[in-house]
Formats: C-alpha cells, sequence, structure tokens
C-alpha cells in the first residue's frame, strides 16, 4: 500500500506550540493535492487543535469544581466543628464588618444572647451595643475603636442583657 501512495499530505494539530497529532492524507494517483485542499485540511487541523484545547480546558475546569467542592465540604465541617466546640464551650464568635456595618453572629451567640437567627437579619454594629450591658457598653466601643485604629484583634469578656431581661 505504501508503495502506492503518490503524494502524502502532513498536517500537525498545534496546541501550545506543541504538536499534539496529525492529519494525514495520501493520495494514490496524480495530480496532487490542490492549494484549495491543502487550505481545507489547514482550517480542519485548526478546528481540531481548537477541540483538543477545549477538551483539556474542560477536564481542568472540571478538576477545578471538584477541588472547590472538596474545600466547601472541608470548610463546612470546621464550620460545624467550630460551632459544636462554642456551643459546648458556652461561648459564642462574631465578625463585624466595617464598611457595611453589619455583625455576623456563630450559632452559640445567638443562643446565648435569647435571639433566634432565622427571624434577625443582619445585626448592625448599634444593634449589637444594644444588647451589651449599659455598664459595659463603653468598654464594648472604645475596645472596638481601639482594635479598629491599632489593626490588632482583640478578647474580652463582657455582659449581654437578654431580651426577656436576664443577664448573662
Amino acid at each position: 500500500l505504501v508503495r502506492q501512495i503518490r503524494h502524502c499530505l502532513l498536517i500537525p494539530l498545534l496546541y501550545e506550540d506543541r504538536v499534539h497529532g496529525m492529519i494525514a492524507l495520501a493520495r494514490f494517483r496524480d495530480p496532487a493535492f490542490e492549494s484549495e485542499a491543502v487550505e481545507s485540511v489547514e482550517q480542519v487541523a485548526h478546528l481540531a487543535s481548537l477541540a483538543i484545547r477545549s477538551s483539556r480546558l474542560y477536564d481542568e475546569l472540571v478538576h477545578a469544581r471538584l477541588m472547590a467542592e472538596a474545600s466547601t465540604a472541608q470548610l463546612l465541617k470546621r464550620e460545624w466543628q467550630l460551632d459544636e466546640a462554642q456551643r459546648m464551650a458556652h461561648l459564642g464568635s462574631y465578625e463585624y464588618s466595617i464598611e457595611r456595618d453589619e455583625t455576623s453572629w456563630s450559632p452559640e451567640i445567638y443562643r446565648i444572647a435569647g435571639r433566634d437567627p432565622s427571624t434577625e437579619g443582619s445585626i448592625s454594629f448599634d444593634d449589637l451595643l444594644n444588647s451589651v450591658h449599659p455598664q459595659d457598653r463603653e468598654l464594648v466601643r472604645n475596645t472596638v475603636n481601639k482594635a479598629i485604629e491599632t489593626r490588632q484583634s482583640y478578647s474580652f469578656e463582657y455582659r449581654i442583657v437578654r431580651p426577656d431581661g436576664e443577664i448573662r
């Protein structure tokens, strides 16, 4: 069969400056391949190279999605563990977004404060201060302001007043 080939056309499949395959055409009689045929095969080769690239990008995307899902699952597990540790120790935590003037409370903080997270919505810093015992409000305000100014984290204890009037 090889001895009968009169003309051969090889077009590389290029992707990222590497050859990932070839398109090979053989002609068993004259005339040789016409320029229009060569151009058509080059276009097919280009489209095949794009398909290879798309396939690899898809594989990378699937891998990235799986990694993100695994990271999310791990993060959810750690969040659950933190919530459980806070529940067992009767400790809570919150984050304060200065830009949005919102606090984000842990489930245990809601429980300690006697509030329902499903009905509270976002809690502003003033809302947080209103739940602090009146004698401790200045301490909380000053400590948070100092942390903002110095960009240092802080830890301290203060009392809260629950909606039913109980002090904790």
